[in-house]
């Protein structure tokens, strides 16, 4: 799909071939759990953000992969922040790698920012890592068109996870981080493009 519109590029249309139709595609993936039940596919986001006791120390202590060590925002866009506490990483890689490593000099310049949205039980049902804060999105929007910032940097984004538990499904999309905020536009848009292609027996 294409922002701002969320319309299908025109068929042949290749979206590499021009920047414009590159950096303001959104790209999606449906991800059908034919060997869960019911009951596991609704809780399919679980371990992206909670971690079990099979999980390895690394993943356990690294705060990058857990949310009580990340910093609770404000509500924003519908969503529930979770961003990366960077100084807390910085101690955790410093104690892994050495005070000098790349991880703990370089540690502002990467790393995701966590977007949430939770039922009434805490189970997730959107889960949106996108890159940090701390980088500028290295594009603009002008007159609803997606353009780079000038001089050109990576481009900040978003890999947005939601369930879509009539279709026993994990939808995952990939857009620019400036548009996060349709994120529910854009749920919407895809849980009808699916509904409207049901075929019924």
């Amino acid at each position: 799909l294409r922002w701002p519109t969320l319309e299908a590029l025109p068929m042949g249309v290749n979206y590499h071939d021009i920047n414009e139709d590159f950096i303001s595609t959104i790209r999606i993936a449906v991800t059908y759990f034919s060997r869960l039940s019911d009951e596991q596919a609704s809780e399919a986001l679980r371990h992206h953000i909670y971690q079990d006791d099979d999980t390895t120390r690394y993943i356990k202590e690294n705060p990058a992969h857990n949310l009580d060590m990340r910093i609770r925002g404000e509500p924003t866009f519908g969503l529930t922040p979770y961003y990366l506490d960077t100084e807390r990483l910085k101690t955790y890689y410093s104690k892994e790698f050495g005070p000098d490593s790349p991880a703990v000099v370089n540690v502002n310049d990467w790393g995701e920012d966590w977007f949430i949205r939770m039922d009434e039980r805490g189970t997730p049902l959107t889960f949106i890592p996108c890159t940090t804060r701390l980088r500028p999105d290295g594009v603009s929007i002008v007159n609803t068109r997606v353009v780079d910032d000038v001089p050109a940097r990576s481009r900040s984004t978003c890999t947005h996870h939601f369930l879509l538990p009539q279709y026993k499904s994990r939808v995952s999309v990939d857009y620019l981080r400036i548009m996060l905020p349709d994120w529910k536009r854009i749920e919407d848009r895809v849980t009808a493009i699916l509904r409207d292609a049901e075929v019924t027996p």
